[in-house]
C-alpha cells in the first residue's frame, strides 16, 4: 500500500511538471506572438514614416523614436556613415539616456565598435547574445539589461548608408522570424536612403537644366515635345503646358518643319549628333540666328527614344562678323602710312591680317606667307613661344584695356628681332568676350640688347649672393660635424698612444683615425665651398701640380680616352693652396672623363699666362691684369643650355646615382672666388665642354721646399693652462689630452667666468686656450680683455669655421696661436710648444 501511494505521488509530480512546462510554453508563445506583433507594428509605422519623410536626419530620429514607442524593441540607435571616408556624420537613438554621449564621442573619433565593424563587413544581421561579454569595447553594452543585440548595415544596391542596432529579449536572439523582420526593417531604410539620394540628384539635374540660359527641349521619336526648360518658354513666349505634347510644326509651320527641322531630327534619331545654323522666325515675327544642336536620347537598354535639342542665339555673332568684314576693308586703306607693323585678329572666324610692314620689318616681301595663327606661332622664337601664347590667353580671359608683350620673331635671314607687341580689343560680344582685336609690332631689338647686358650683370650679382647664402648654411653644418668628429678623433688618438704596437686593437684604431681624418678633409671641402676656411695660401707653380694629376688619372681613365696637354713651363706662379689646386684639377678632369665614358674621346689640359683688359673681364669680382689660365676640355656630351646656369649650384648633378654628389663644381667655384679668380665655361651639346679658370698671377718668387712639421710624436709640458669652451664634451676630451702630456688644466664653460677667474689671479696661468664661438663673450673679445690685464699672456684660439678670424688676424690682435677644429692631440701639443717656447 505504501509502495502504491509512493508511485501515485511521483506520477502526480510528473504530471504537474508537464502541465507547468506546457503552461510555460503557452505563455512564451503568447509573449513571442505579442512581441512579433509589436515589431510588425513598428515596421509598419516606420514604413509610413519612410513614405512621407525625405530628410535623412529627421528620418532616423523618427525611426528610433517609433521603434521604442511601439515597444517593438527596448532600445535602438542608428549611425549614418559617410561613404567617402567611412566616418559617422549623424546619430539617433531611443531607450538610452546620457550614456549614449559616450557612444557619440567614440564615433566622433571614428572608432567603431566590434558589432559595427562586423555589420559593415557582413551582409547579414550580426547577433550579440551577451553584449557585456562580446562587446567589451561598446559603451552601451552595460545598458542592454541582459538582452541580446541585433546590428545590421543599412544598404541598398551596394551603397552603404549606415548601421542600425537594437536590443531584443535574449530568447529571441536566433529566432528566424525575428531576424527576418529586423532584416526587412534595415532593407526598407536602405531603400529609403537610396530613394532620397536619387531624388536629390534628379532635383539637381532638373535645376541645372532649368538654369541653362539656352532653349533646351526633349522631343520623342514621334516629334512631340516631352519637356522644355524655362528659357525655351521665354523664347517662344508660350507657357510650358501649351508646348508639351505638340510638335514643332505647330509653332514653325509645315514648310519650316518638313524642309528644315524634321530632316535634322531624323538624322539625330538615326544616332548622329546634329549641328546647323539657321535664321528662325519665332512667334511675333521675331527673327534670330540660331545654332541648333541635337543629341540622341538613349534609354537604359540603348534604344533611341527621342532627341535633346539645344539652341544658342548667335544673332549678335553673325552681325559682328558682317561688321568686321566691312571694317577690314576700311582698315586696309589706312595701314600704309604707319612705320610699325599692324595686325588684326577676328576670333570668331580666326582670320588674321598682317600689314605689308609686318613682312618687311622681318626682311620678307609683302604677303610672303599667309596671315594666320600658325605662321605667327612659327615665327616666334621657340624659347618665347609658350609665354607669348600664355600672355595672350591671359589677356583675353582677364579683359584688361591694353595687351602688351615682348618676344622674338624670326627674320628671312634666320636671325631674330625683338618685338614689342601692343593691342586692344576693338569689339566684344554681349558677354564681354573679345570678338575683334587690333595691334601693332614695334622693333625693339637694340633696346633689348642693352637690357640683356644689364640683366646679365644682375644675374651675376644674384648668383654671387645665392652662393654666399648657401655657403653660410654649409659652414654651419660643417661646424656641427666638427663637434661630432672631435671626440672620435681625440679618444682614438689617445687610445693609439695607450695600446701596445702588437695589440689586436692597434690596426682597428688606426682605421678609425684614418676614417676620421678623411671626414675632417670632407669638412674642409665644405668650408672651402662656403669660403670660410682659412686655407694656407702659398706661392706655387701650377704646372707641377697639373703634371702630377695627369700622371695620377692616366691609370684610372680607359684607353678609349686620349689625354693631351699643353703645360707652359714658364707660366708664372700664383698665390693659392696647393691642395685646393690639386682638388680643382682632379675634379674637372674627372668630370671630363665621365662626359666621355661611354663613347671615348679626347681630354685636354692646358696652362698659359694671359693678360686680361677691361673688355676681357667677364666676372665682376675680377680685375684687369695678368692671369694664369688653366683650361680643361673634353669632346663629350656637352652641357644643355637650359641647365648651364645651374652647374655651380650645390648638390646639382646630372650624373647617375652613385657617381656624383653635386658638390664638385660648387667647391671649385668657392675656391676660385676665395682667391679672386674666375671661371668661364663654353659648351656645345654633343660637341664637348671647356672650363677656363683664371688665377691672378703673384708678383713674388715661389718658395721652394716649405718645411713640414713632423706630427708623429706628442710634445709634453708642465705648464698651467686655462681651457675655455662652451661644450662640456670638448672640455672633457681636451682636458684629458692635456693631462696626458703633463699639463695642469683648469677649465670653464663660460668665457665670462673664465675672465673673472683670470682677473682674480693673472699670474696663475701660463697659457689660455679658448674656443672662438663662445656665447655672450666670443673668443676674440675674451682675448682682448685678457691681454688688457696681462699683455704677455699666450693665447691659442680654436674655431670650427670663422669669416671674422684667421691666423693673420689673430696675430695682429696679439693672439699667439690659431687652430682649426677638430683639434687632434698631435697638433695641439705642437702648437702649445710653438706658443710657449
Amino acid at each position: 500500500m505504501e509502495q502504491s501511494s509512493k508511485y501515485d505521488v511521483e506520477l502526480l509530480q510528473r504530471r504537474v511538471a508537464q502541465l507547468e512546462e506546457a503552461e510555460k510554453r503557452r505563455i512564451n508563445s503568447e509573449k513571442r506572438e505579442q512581441h512579433i506583433k509589436q515589431v510588425l507594428l513598428s515596421i509598419r509605422n516606420v514604413n509610413q514614416i519612410i513614405l512621407r519623410e525625405n530628410n535623412p536626419d529627421r528620418l532616423i530620429e523618427l525611426v528610433c523614436s517609433t521603434l521604442k514607442h511601439d515597444r517593438g524593441y527596448h532600445n535602438s540607435w542608428i549611425a549614418l556613415i559617410n561613404s567617402s571616408d567611412n566616418s559617422v556624420y549623424k546619430t539617433a537613438y531611443s531607450g538610452f539616456n546620457s550614456e549614449f554621449k559616450l557612444m557619440e564621442e567614440k564615433l566622433a573619433a571614428n572608432i567603431f565598435t566590434e558589432c559595427m565593424t562586423k555589420s559593415l563587413l557582413s551582409g547579414e544581421t550580426v547577433v550579440i547574445e551577451e553584449p557585456l561579454l562580446e562587446c567589451k569595447d561598446c559603451p552601451l553594452a552595460q545598458y542592454y539589461g541582459g538582452r541580446s543585440g541585433f546590428s545590421r548595415k543599412i544598404s541598398y544596391d551596394n551603397s552603404v548608408y549606415g548601421i542600425i542596432s537594437v536590443s531584443v529579449p535574449s530568447y529571441y536572439a536566433h529566432d528566424k522570424e525575428e531576424l527576418k523582420l529586423f532584416g526587412d526593417l534595415s532593407n526598407n531604410l536602405g531603400f529609403a536612403f537610396s530613394k532620397m539620394e536619387k531624388d536629390k540628384k534628379i532635383h539637381k539635374l532638373n535645376y541645372a537644366i532649368q538654369s541653362i540660359p539656352h532653349p533646351i527641349a526633349l522631343l520623342s521619336d514621334k516629334y512631340e515635345y516631352e519637356t522644355v526648360n524655362r528659357t525655351y518658354c521665354d523664347y517662344y513666349k508660350i507657357p510650358e503646358n501649351k508646348i508639351i505634347g505638340r510638335t514643332p510644326e505647330y509653332f514653325f509651320g509645315k514648310e519650316m518643319f518638313y524642309d528644315v527641322i524634321k530632316p535634322e531630327i531624323d538624322k539625330c534619331l538615326a544616332g548622329n549628333k546634329v549641328y546647323y545654323e539657321r535664321i528662325i522666325t519665332f512667334p511675333h515675327d521675331d527673327k534670330k540666328w540660331m545654332a541648333m544642336t541635337y543629341f540622341p536620347d538613349i534609354d537604359e537598354d540603348g534604344k533611341i527614344t527621342g532627341i535633346i535639342s539645344n539652341g544658342i542665339d548667335i544673332t549678335s555673332q553673325k552681325n559682328t562678323e558682317e561688321a568686321l568684314r566691312q571694317r577690314k576693308n576700311e582698315l586696309k586703306l589706312t595701314l600704309d602710312a604707319t612705320t610699325d607693323a599692324i595686325w588684326s585678329w577676328n576670333f570668331k572666324t580666326n582670320e588674321l591680317f598682317f600689314s605689308p610692314r609686318y613682312y618687311t620689318m622681318l626682311g620678307y616681301s609683302p604677303n610672303a606667307f599667309p596671315a594666320d595663327y600658325e605662321n605667327w606661332l612659327n615665327l616666334i622664337h621657340p624659347e618665347d613661344r609658350e609665354s607669348a601664347v600664355a600672355t595672350a590667353t591671359k589677356y583675353l580671359k582677364t579683359k584688361p584695356d591694353l595687351y602688351e608683350n615682348e618676344f622674338r620673331l624670326k627674320t628671312e635671314q634666320g636671325t631674330y628681332r625683338w618685338i614689342h607687341a601692343k593691342a586692344r580689343v576693338a569689339e566684344r560680344d554681349k558677354d564681354g568676350n573679345a570678338v575683334y582685336m587690333i595691334g601693332n609690332h614695334e622693333d625693339i631689338t637694340e633696346r633689348k640688347k642693352a637690357e640683356q647686358e644689364n640683366l646679365k650683370l644682375e644675374k651675376q650679382i644674384q648668383q654671387s649672393q645665392k652662393m654666399e647664402a648657401i655657403g653660410t648654411l654649409s659652414g654651419g653644418i660643417a661646424h656641427d660635424f666638427n663637434n661630432i668628429l672631435f671626440p672620435i678623433m681625440g679618444y682614438t688618438e689617445m687610445m693609439l698612444n695607450d695600446v701596445d704596437d702588437d695589440s689586436d686593437f692597434k690596426e682597428s684604431l688606426k682605421q678609425i683615425y684614418s676614417a676620421s681624418m678623411r671626414a675632417k678633409e670632407l669638412v674642409q671641402q665644405i668650408l672651402t665651398f662656403s669660403r670660410q676656411t682659412n686655407s694656407e695660401l702659398q706661392l706655387i707653380r701650377m704646372q707641377y701640380i697639373a703634371k702630377e694629376v695627369l700622371k695620377l688619372i692616366r691609370h684610372s681613365i680607359p684607353a678609349t680616352i686620349e689625354i693631351r696637354h699643353n703645360i707652359n713651363s714658364k707660366c708664372p706662379p700664383i698665390y693659392a693652396d696647393p691642395t685646393q689646386i690639386h682638388q680643382i684639377i682632379m675634379n674637372l678632369t674627372t668630370n671630363a672623363y665621365h662626359a666621355m665614358e661611354d663613347r671615348g674621346g679626347e681630354l685636354s689640359v692646358a696652362l698659359q699666362d694671359i693678360d686680361l683688359s677691361d673688355s676681357d673681364i667677364f666676372d665682376p669680382d675680377m680685375k684687369p691684369g695678368k692671369y694664369a689660365c688653366l683650361s680643361v676640355g673634353d669632346t663629350g656630351t656637352g652641357i644643355p643650355k637650359e641647365i648651364k646656369h645651374k652647374i655651380f649650384d650645390p648638390f646639382f648633378t646630372t650624373k647617375k646615382e652613385g657617381k656624383g654628389t653635386g658638390m664638385g663644381l660648387s667647391v671649385v667655384h668657392g675656391i676660385m672666388k676665395n682667391i679672386g679668380g674666375g671661371i668661364y665655361v663654353y659648351s656645345e651639346p654633343g660637341q664637348g665642354t671647356e672650363f677656363k679658370l683664371y688665377f691672378p698671377v703673384a708678383e713674388e718668387y715661389i718658395k721652394e721646399n716649405i718645411p713640414q712639421i713632423d706630427g708623429s710624436k706628442f710634445i709634453i709640458g708642465t705648464e698651467k693652462i686655462l681651457l675655455v669652451d662652451d661644450e662640456e664634451f670638448i672640455i672633457d676630451i681636451e682636458t684629458k689630452m692635456l693631462n696626458r702630456i703633463g699639463y695642469h688644466v683648469t677649465s670653464r664653460t663660460s668665457s665670462i667666468e673664465a675672465l673673472e677667474l683670470f682677473k682674480s689671479d693673472p699670474d696663475r696661468f701660463d697659457l689660455i686656450i679658448s674656443d672662438m664661438a663662445m656665447p655672450k663673450l666670443p673668443g676674440d673679445k675674451l682675448a682682448r680683455e685678457l691681454l688688457k690685464i696681462r699683455p704677455d699672456i699666450p693665447i691659442i684660439l680654436c674655431t670650427g669655421f670663422s669669416e671674422k678670424m684667421s691666423d693673420e688676424k689673430a696675430k695682429l690682435m696679439g693672439i699667439k696661436g690659431f687652430l682649426l677644429k677638430p683639434v687632434v692631440m698631435t697638433a695641439l701639443s705642437k702648437k702649445i710648444r710653438e706658443v710657449l717656447d
